[in-house]
């Protein structure tokens, strides 16, 4: 006895964390859709309205036969259908406010806000968030939520509400006509509902490996994608479909052995408790007729109603089904939705608007979260760097160069010491704010073009530019002649992340944007490496001219494009070893004389 005893005690509290985990999913919702509680509250009136507006419709066959039995005057049979098919119109009106409601105040709204909300959580998230995070699980986790919130909405509106409301209104003739057929209902649909969430607790989780799965398909299919070009060129197309093949194979294998127990245990169980239930409740009116207490025409109206509330039953079997179906992708999707930036923002957005310094105290960073001599990134960096100055950061790879960039554009914030703008911490800035201060060329692979025109390119950080100012950036840029080549010029499409140009295109491409940025600070990160010697002479002289009266900070690996810098700092190991001008690191004959020595130095235009 003691042992059932723990064993229905066990079973009760999994039931209640499977229902406690619904019940959350559930509050999710209701707060995604906190600006439509209003029109939802608007929507259940009206629904209630329909519903009991339906329960008096299902009476027209009792009234039928009971004037069948009692009216002699044929003007009873006009005034009942003429009555029928104003109640009809009704009907019919109410169910088009309806759906009209829910097709243009919640289903669609819904979505564009709840869509818009997860792109400015996306946007929002920092650049430090998104290294520590798969891109492509990013976008199917949001595609999957959104989609499955969306097939939620749509079930709420049009399926569970009306299937509620219609329930607890069919208990109404039921309780009236015939209390203890409304007990033995409220009493199956206890057992119906307990059997629906034990199913539910017992495939929990297979269901989640099979989300996990989802999130894997998905990557690797953005990833094949992406790599298209690479995949193909290594032949190695047949391999990746066998072993996307087998990924979805084995996805498909939880889902059959989810579907099964979810059929053959618990389906059959449920249909069979039903029958019992509708053969019961019957037995006892077919008692109350042979008693006088029950009368044929209301027989045949509890009859419509119990078939409906049986029928109510499946459909919120189905309804919970499909919940917990939604819950996993939706749980996820909030989780996106409730990230946090990893760099905290700042408030200020006061800029300085003439001279300004950005120096670094002290700064220490490793990729590792462990910062010592030797193993870090950046290790104790004291530099200070002002307006109308270009500062070179060379250095073998791996040196530094590209993260001491970052944490200057406050892309990462270092673990030990400060950057300071004008004597105050950058955190202190709102991260929108400074980064105003910054026109970003990345290195290679790293400059991202939009699918779009290459005007729409050039223009992004100023969307306001007139054509002349964006032909004279293409002109620094050296792009301009090339671009009025084109069949479309301006306006022609580049390809998803400019598949269309070629690399050194792209990259003059982001010159060009850097250039009409014309932000106080330019940071060009080996922003010339994919040009040929005599192209990089000409940008060169774009750059110094774009640049002109701006602080300049440039990394490179091809010395000639940093020879008349002002001060070259060189990197090794994430310290400073070396700084002065070209001229006199080379007559110190130190690491940045051995870095020049192999390279032909070319005489900068």
């Amino acid at each position: 006895m003691k042992q059932l005893l723990e064993r229905l005690r066990r079973t009760i509290w999994k039931i209640a964390r499977a229902g406690r985990r619904v019940g959350e999913v559930a509050l999710v919702i209701w707060r995604l859709l906190t600006p439509f509680h209003a029109t939802y509250r608007s929507f259940l009136w009206l629904l209630i309205a329909y519903e009991a507006w339906q329960i008096g419709m299902s009476y027209s066959a009792s009234a039928l036969i009971l004037v069948y039995e009692h009216a002699v005057n044929p003007w009873w049979w006009v005034a009942l259908f003429a009555g029928y098919l104003v109640y009809d119109e009704v009907a019919t009106r109410l169910d088009n406010r309806l759906d009209h409601l829910i097709v243009s105040r919640l289903d669609n709204p819904a979505f564009c806000w709840i869509r818009t909300r997860a792109l400015t959580k996306l946007l929002e998230l920092d650049p430090a968030w998104y290294e520590r995070h798969n891109a492509g699980i990013i976008v199917a986790r949001v595609n999957q939520g959104m989609e499955k919130l969306r097939l939620l909405i749509s079930l709420i509106c049009w399926e569970f509400t009306p299937t509620t409301i219609q329930a607890a209104l069919s208990l109404v003739p039921l309780a009236i006509f015939s209390p203890l057929a409304s007990v033995i209902t409220v009493g199956s649909f206890t057992v119906f509902l307990w059997m629906t969430i034990v199913a539910f607790r017992v495939t929990q989780k297979l269901r989640r490996k099979r989300h996990n799965q989802y999130d894997e398909v998905y990557r690797q299919f953005d990833e094949y994608a992406q790599s298209h070009r690479t995949l193909v060129l290594f032949g190695q197309e047949n391999r990746l479909i066998d072993e996307h093949a087998a990924l979805l194979q084995n996805t498909a294998t939880l889902s059959d052995k989810e579907v099964r127990i979810m059929i053959f245990r618990f389906h059959r169980m449920r249909q069979r408790l039903l029958s019992v239930t509708k053969v019961g409740i019957r037995g006892l009116w077919f008692g109350q007729l042979l008693t006088g207490s029950l009368d044929v025409p209301t027989f045949f109206f509890l009859n419509i109603v119990l078939e409906r509330l049986l029928a109510n039953f499946w459909r919120f079997g189905k309804l919970f089904e499909q919940f917990t179906e939604a819950a996993e992708p939706i749980r996820r999707f909030d989780r996106l939705l409730q990230a946090q930036p990893i760099l905290q923002d700042g408030t200020r957005t006061d800029l300085p608007t003439t001279d300004f310094t950005l120096e670094m105290r002290d700064v220490w960073f490793s990729h590792s979260d462990r910062y010592e001599n030797g193993r870090s990134t950046i290790c104790g960096m004291n530099m200070t760097l002002t307006k109308k100055m270009v500062i070179a950061l060379v250095g073998e790879s791996g040196a530094g160069k590209s993260t001491l960039a970052n944490l200057l554009l406050r892309v990462l914030d270092p673990q030990q010491g400060e950057v300071l703008l004008n004597g105050t911490s950058i955190r202190e800035w709102s991260l929108r704010a400074y980064r105003q201060l910054f026109a970003v060329v990345p290195q290679g692979d790293a400059v991202h073009l939009l699918d779009d025109t290459i005007w729409g390119n050039i223009i992004l950080a100023k969307p306001d530019a007139t054509e002349d100012e964006v032909a004279t950036a293409a002109r620094l840029a050296q792009l301009h002649d090339w671009i009025v080549t084109q069949k479309q010029g301006y306006q022609t499409r580049v390809g998803e992340k400019g598949v269309k140009l070629s690399g050194g295109q792209k990259q003059r491409l982001a010159l060009a944007r850097a250039f009409l940025a014309d932000r106080p600070v330019l940071v060009l990160d080996e922003a010339t490496s994919a040009v040929d010697t005599t192209t990089e002479a000409s940008i060169q002289a774009g750059i110094r001219a774009a640049g002109a009266g701006k602080l300049v900070v440039v990394i490179a690996h091809r010395l000639s494009t940093v020879r008349h810098a002002d001060l070259i700092i060189v990197l090794e190991k994430g310290e400073v070893i070396e700084q002065g001008s070209h001229e006199e690191l080379v007559a110190l004959g130190g690491k940045y004389a051995e870095l020049v020595r192999p390279q032909e130095v070319v005489e900068l235009a």
